[in-house]
């Protein structure tokens, strides 16, 4: 876990210019592009995920695909390079709900059928 913190703020430092977080900025326009929140298994952090991955596009591009910890680190970190906009803080939320909610089976605490 601690390992998995070290390489989420790596991907955080080289996305976020000056170390200062950077804000939500959501449009109008990209907010339509958004699939139910449904399509998100239900947990803490089902709705913030839904917000900022929705900011270029809808939740159904990843919401049936499961990674490490390791791997959805690297998603929010390549991400975050094509503009995703998130504060410090929720970017560790989004990894953690990722990781126990769509994260490989051996990873995953638990995936609503």
């Amino acid at each position: 876990m601690f390992v998995a913190r070290i390489a989420l703020t790596v991907c955080l430092t080289l996305g976020v210019a000056g170390g200062t977080a950077m804000a939500l900025s959501r449009t109008p326009e990209n907010q339509d592009a958004a699939a139910p929140i449904s399509s998100l298994p239900e947990g803490e952090g089902q709705a913030l995920t839904a917000e900022v991955c929705g900011q270029c596009h809808s939740v159904g591009m990843f919401a049936n695909q499961r990674k490490s910890r390791d791997e959805w680190n690297a998603t929010i970190g390549r991400m975050i390079e094509k503009g995703m906009e998130a504060e410090e803080d929720e970017l560790y939320a989004i990894s953690d709900y990722l990781t126990e909610k769509l994260g490989k089976s051996d990873q995953a605490a638990s995936i609503p059928s």
